[in-house]
């Protein structure tokens, strides 16, 4: 679970993070991260930002202040309080997680067979279970300019597109990023006064109402008539 550590992060949406900066430019509405194919011998990291007419005309400022978060991300360093309040999300997802359809979980369960031990096939996916702040730091520090792919999906780029896929039609093109194109994005000097004005949740302090385990164990299973089994407060 290393690379949801760094998506959390990324993916943040409160104040001082990457989206609510794209948001006060008026260049981005949404912004998502998290792997898309975890293999045991490679991972694809993804980060996708839904862009608006003004973003899409300043695309490589957007990347830039991608980056630069990242840079943030490796000054704070990886911190274990984050870790663990993500771990006790993850419990509680994985505890009271609603049933799924019996063919798709018989296939994420014969997948796991070949990610995790057979004590671990069950929850592997799911928990948060070894802290290796080493390990993050290590897939933060391959997220950069020279190990990336961008894609540009828009209505808009069809003139320019000069390649037809065969099976679908689609248009499409595809160049090298240019020297500059990496300058920028390495230094982030473009931006760098913007970068100062957000804050990655790392830096923030720790949950003001304690601990979420603490909060967890307000809860207890009820079994309700309609509702089935289901949290309730034990205070009410």
């Amino acid at each position: 679970q290393n690379e949801n550590y760094i998506a959390n992060l990324l993916g943040h949406e409160g104040p001082g993070s990457l989206l609510s900066l794209l948001k006060a430019k008026e260049w981005g509405t949404e912004l998502m991260a998290g792997p898309v194919a975890d293999q045991n011998d490679c991972l694809i990291f993804t980060c996708t930002v839904e862009l608006t007419p003004a973003g899409l005309e300043h695309v490589d400022d957007v990347v830039a202040l991608v980056f630069e978060y990242i840079r943030l991300l490796q000054r704070d360093g990886v911190q274990q309080w984050f870790w663990q309040e993500q771990q006790l999300l993850a419990e509680l997802n994985f505890r009271y997680k609603g049933k799924e359809p019996p063919a798709m979980y018989a296939i994420d369960v014969a997948q796991s067979l070949l990610d995790h031990q057979p004590t671990d096939v069950l929850t592997g996916s799911h928990l948060f279970k070894r802290f290796n702040a080493e390990k993050i730091d290590q897939l933060v520090a391959m997220l950069t300019p020279s190990n990336c792919n961008v894609y540009v999906v828009a209505k808009a780029n069809t003139d320019d597109a000069d390649v037809v896929e065969p099976i679908y039609q689609t248009k499409y093109s595809k160049a090298r990023f240019s020297p500059q194109q990496i300058a920028m994005w390495s230094s982030g000097s473009a931006h760098t006064a913007d970068a100062a004005t957000t804050t990655t949740t790392t830096t923030t302090t720790e949950n003001p109402y304690g601990l979420l385990r603490e909060t967890a164990d307000d809860f207890e299973e009820v079994d309700d008539e309609e509702e089935g089994v289901v949290m309730r407060s034990r205070g009410g």
